[in-house]
């Protein structure tokens, strides 16, 4: 997929250096000594906004070809705006604005690179704004003549492209009624407002922009197509209007954009610090959200009544008060395919992902040490009836709740997932109330119980015992009164599942009603063909120092982390090695080879398959282990 999403990209570019090779060119450089009429570098105009003028004037495909330096959209004699903190570049269609170029000063003025000769766009129309060290002070005394958007793009459609430029200091505060007035774009989009447009953006930087809602890029009905672009330290603050403090990177509202390959780091909103889609539909494929912060919801994307399909892409170190990396509510069901959710934080619920009143389609995602100091270290659900999970690994989450996942109200299906290194004081890998829970081929082993957790409300360390028997697979607490806001205690099917070295894992309302069949449970538990055999994994994952994985240790260790294993099952006919990606011989096979139940499918499980499925996440999968002969 991400080789298909390269070609892809390959081929938009390619697009655009054609469109330019047949292109009128038009030259900018601020530096520029000669006439200052846009024919050539040593006569290119000084500033951009003149040649924007130009451009509308002859017919088109135009290039307009900037040379590295800063450019404000209140200069020049194109520039005719009453207010100036209205002026604005906008983009036109036909009309190819390229950044990155040497200019006049060089040997080549036609040398292209991007960051070398950074060609900046700025709203920072007297060049008189003051670092702001908190996001809280990008509306300080000095930004207030800023202008309120950068670049607009209305009405355009995809032959108007922007394309190696950086986007930076746009501040739309505008404090009138917008509706009154029909001003509302001066309140989003500091960086790129974008209505009903279908603009190509390419290899563009938003960075430092603030506004109510979208600072880096705004997009209302638009189509825009986002291609290896980065959004920065963008900042939207909430107060009462619409999409306040929503989106600091990207806010989409009634949008289908396409965004790949692109970067939103260190974000800071209310909701959605990366991304925040509403009644929209992106497609988001091989994108990075690190290290973003959301006062509220979704500190890497959030969606509302929004179904994206999410691909390929990394949410690594995002925080928020629920939702670390991504939250999907109301009406929500997003396509959530081969993602990693890594390192995220939530203060209250859902370190990894947080869904309510949403479906999620989630699939081969990998949640990896994501932390919630309340419930849901990985994903928390709440009332996300229709879930599904297939093919997912829960590494090393924690939480004082439901190290892995909480599901609340939330009937779901999790199928070929593995569980491994999770931790919390009670539910180490899942806390299940009041939903149907359906376990299918799934492997739970070294989820761990912890007695010292984060304290939920000022991050101070706390103490809690465990009065249930922590050898129990599906415990519950015989003392504690019975929640009654639910209606339905709820229940937990589990088939051909493995648990192994196992602490309190799955925690459960005390009247659920709990079948498991032809599962591999260490301690044996009362079920249709279940075992109680060791399960032969490759190489079980562990917990050890951050600094020396020789050196074990408790998960409790503050220096603990858990080192993610091999947990494909011994074969003397075959195990698929992912390190290798090849298929090797082992000296033992496993005992859940082939004692899956008898009425399900083998799936893809390569010959030999023995005509019956295995037990664990590989079951029915082409990276099963193969049978040897009987």
């Amino acid at each position: 997929m991400r080789t298909i999403n390269q070609i892809t990209s390959l081929v938009v570019l390619a697009c655009l250096l054609i469109c330019n090779a047949a292109a009128k060119i038009i030259y900018v450089d601020d530096d520029a000594p000669g006439a200052n009429n846009g024919t050539s570098w040593k006569n290119a105009y000084i500033y951009l906004q003149d040649a924007l003028a130009d451009s509308e004037t002859i017919a088109k495909p135009v290039e307009i070809r900037v040379a590295g330096g800063t450019y404000t959209p209140n200069q020049g004699g194109a520039y005719t705006y009453s207010d100036s903190r209205e002026a604005a570049f906008f983009l036109i269609e036909g009309v190819t604005i390229s950044g990155g170029y040497a200019g006049t000063d060089a040997n080549d003025p036609n040398t292209r690179d991007i960051e070398l000769y950074e060609t900046i766009l700025s709203g920072d129309q007297k060049g008189n704004d003051k670092p702001a060290n908190d996001p809280c002070d990008f509306y300080e005394i000095s930004r207030n003549d800023n202008s309120y958007n950068v670049v607009v793009a209305e009405d355009t459609n995809e032959t108007a492209v922007l394309d190696g430029v950086t986007i930076t200091a746009g501040i739309a505060n505008y404090d009138k009624d917008d509706y009154a007035e029909n001003r509302s774009w001066l309140k989003h989009g500091a960086g790129l407002f974008c209505r009903q447009a279908r603009p190509i953006i390419a290899n563009c930087t938003f960075e430092f922009n603030a506004a109510r809602g979208g600072a880096g890029l705004y997009n209302e009905a638009g189509e825009p197509n986002l291609l290896n672009c980065r959004f920065t330290d963008n900042v939207t603050l909430r107060e009462d209007y619409n999409y306040g403090g929503l989106g600091s990177g990207l806010l989409n509202v009634f949008g289908r954009a396409t965004i790949r390959n692109c970067v939103f780091e260190e974000n800071f909103a209310a909701s959605g610090a990366g991304i925040y889609n509403f009644q929209s539909n992106p497609t988001v494929r091989n994108c990075s959200f690190v290290g973003n912060y959301a006062e509220e919801h979704a500190g890497g994307m959030y969606n509302y009544d929004s179904s994206p399909v999410v691909t390929g892409c990394v949410f690594e170190r995002n925080t928020a008060d629920m939702g670390g990396g991504m939250f999907n509510a109301q009406y929500s069901s997003p396509v959530i395919n081969d993602c990693v959710f890594s390192g995220n934080l939530a203060l209250h619920y859902g370190g990894g992902m947080y869904n309510s009143e949403s479906s999620p389609d989630i699939s081969g995602c990998v949640l990896n040490a994501n932390t919630a100091f309340d419930c849901g270290g990985g994903i928390c659900n709440d009332t996300a009836t229709g879930t599904i999970i297939k093919k997912c690994e829960f590494t090393g989450n924690s939480s004082c709740e439901a190290g892995a996942m909480q599901n609340y109200y939330s009937d779901m299906e999790i199928s070929n997932c593995i569980f491994t290194g999770n931790s919390a004081i009670r539910g180490t890998a899942i806390q299940n109330y009041s939903g149907y829970l359906m376990l299918t081929n799934c492997t739970f082993s070294k989820n761990k119980i912890r007695n010292v957790a984060a304290n939920r409300s000022n991050g101070t360390n706390q103490t809690q015992n465990n009065d249930t028997d922590i050898s129990s697979i599906f415990p519950y607490d015989p003392d504690e009164p019975f929640d009654e806001n639910i209606v339905e205690p709820g229940g937990l099917e589990c088939l051909n599942c493995i648990f192994w070295e196992e602490e309190n894992t799955i925690w459960r309302s005390i009247d659920a009603t709990i079948t498991v069949s032809y599962s591999d449970i260490q301690g044996d538990y009362d079920g249709i063909g279940n075992i109680n055999e060791d399960p032969q994994f490759a190489n079980p994952g562990f917990w050890a120092d951050r600094s020396d994985s020789n050196v074990l240790l408790e998960p409790d260790d503050p220096n603990a982390v858990w080192f993610a294993g091999d947990y494909h099952l011994n074969s003397e006919a075959g195990r698929f090695d992912p390190n290798g990606d090849n298929w090797v011989i082992d000296d033992v096979t496993s005992p859940c080879i082939d004692a899956g139940a008898p009425n399900t499918l083998v799936g893809d499980e390569p010959e030999p398959n023995g005509g019956r499925i295995n037990m664990g996440a590989y079951g029915g999968t082409s990276e099963a282990s193969k049978s040897p002969p009987q």
